[in-house]
């Protein structure tokens, strides 16, 4: 067996569980990427942050059950299993080789995979996998004065910005259900002259890392007075949160 435990140091790094060995997983207090190969066997307690579990088989390659407040994944061809630890309402989110991120959390009581509701008997998994264009890198989209365009209305987006990587993309119908997730910078930096507003509602978040310009433009996304001047004020607001990796 091998145990292992992340730290804020960890930020933003991908976790590789690989091997015959037992994984016993301990995650950071803040949000944590795991891939496991198939047929690798572990026990992850996620930690704080809502984090990001891939499985390196197919979704029909698994069957799902619920045990307590965790979750079983067991490969089929194997029977070698991955259990996800103690689950909350925040949740974290499930992908597969041929998936975008599932959501996997408690909502009133129930352990929910997606809409799929988890009971202790194994079942396949059922949550429809029509998201795969959902999981969107925004990483090198856009150049320093044209933005890219992009339309968030056909799906539930969650859109990862990695800071030592430049773009400059303007997001339309940026609603609840999306996300963008910041990897490689912390809240507090992007809480320093880094977002604002403008009068016609658009959101200007503008990082630079190093000289590495990174523009996010939510277009029209306050429809009120509301002033957006840090991550506090933008989480406030009735749109997708802004959280960090």
């Amino acid at each position: 067996m091998a145990r292992l435990l992340l730290t804020s140091e960890d930020n933003a790094k991908t976790v590789p569980l690989t091997g015959t060995l037992f994984w016993d997983v301990v995650g950071s207090a803040r949000v944590d990427l795991f891939e496991v190969q198939a047929g690798t066997a572990a026990s992850i307690l996620g930690g704080a942050g809502k984090d990001l579990f891939r499985l390196l088989g197919n979704q029909t390659d698994y069957s799902v059950y619920q045990a307590s407040s965790n979750v079983v994944f067991t490969h089929q061809s194997t029977g070698e299993t991955v259990t996800i630890k103690s689950l909350s309402a925040t949740g974290d989110e499930i992908a597969f080789v041929d998936t975008a991120p599932i959501s996997l959390k408690i909502t009133g009581g129930a352990l929910m995979l997606g809409e799929q509701l988890l009971t202790p008997t194994p079942s396949p998994i059922t949550t429809s996998t029509d998201t795969a264009d959902s999981n969107f890198s925004l990483d090198g989209k856009g150049t320093a004065v044209v933005p890219v365009e992009i339309d968030a209305s056909e799906s539930a987006f969650v859109f990862t910005d990695l800071v030592s990587t430049s773009n400059n993309v303007s997001l339309l119908n940026f609603t609840a259900d999306d996300e963008i997730i910041i990897f490689g910078a912390t809240a507090s930096d992007y809480d320093d002259g880094v977002i604002g507003t403008n009068e016609a509602g658009d959101i200007a978040i503008t990082y630079n890392q190093a000289g590495i310009l990174n523009q996010i433009t939510l277009l029209g996304a306050v429809t009120d007075t509301s002033l957006v001047f840090d991550v506090t004020s933008f989480n406030a607001l009735p749109i997708g949160n802004l959280v960090f990796g």
